[in-house]
């Protein structure tokens, strides 16, 4: 099985401290950018979990499982690797966790567009000839090539975006770099 890797994207804007408090800065929009990681070391059905309480008494407090009658059984609980597994990564990094502050590798939105979901992404991430695409982006105008770079008008909806990085093995390098820039 090849690795499952997520990154978790976020809506940030940028503040500033005045009279103690936190405030948007005026004339700064809203951004996406990449919080935090996970690498799956093991999927769990919710069914699972609620039949084998006792082994699992971690995640009974996982929101998938706050109200059991709603519950649902399609639901998933993702478990995170000890330490990140990622070839040609030379540093101890947990399986999951958060980017402590932000840097521009970790921004996704595009910084000449109005819109928030316009992506800034490497050309290598341009979907072309049979590969298969970023999931609930299959519409081919969604994605303008550029020379440099991929400009993607991401979908409103969608809690994950997946991509087979077997059609894309050079997204495996950029997520390394963005460790080697963004952990220390």
């Amino acid at each position: 099985m090849k690795e499952i890797f997520l990154f978790f994207f976020g809506l940030f804007r940028e503040v500033e401290k005045d009279n103690g408090r936190f405030k948007y800065i005026k004339d700064q929009k809203p951004i996406h950018v990449i919080f935090g990681w996970l690498q799956i070391d093991k999927i769990l059905k919710v069914d699972e979990i609620l039949k084998n309480k006792n082994h699992y008494k971690w995640a009974l407090s996982h929101p998938h499982l706050q109200d059991r009658e709603k519950a649902f059984s399609k639901n998933t609980t993702y478990v995170g690797k000890d330490k990140l597994n990622l070839d040609g990564l030379n540093k101890d990094i947990p399986g999951a966790g958060y980017f402590k502050k932000f840097d521009k590798s970790l921004q996704l939105t595009d910084n000449n567009s109005d819109k928030v979901s316009y992506w800034n992404l490497p050309n290598f991430f341009y979907p072309e000839r049979d590969r298969k695409l970023l999931t609930y982006h299959k519409n081919m105008s969604r994605w303008e090539k550029h020379n440099d770079y991929v400009l993607l008008k991401t979908v409103g909806r969608g809690q994950e975006f997946v991509l087979d990085t077997n059609y894309y093995p050079k997204t495996i390098g950029w997520t390394k770099d963005i460790f080697e820039k963004n952990i220390t």
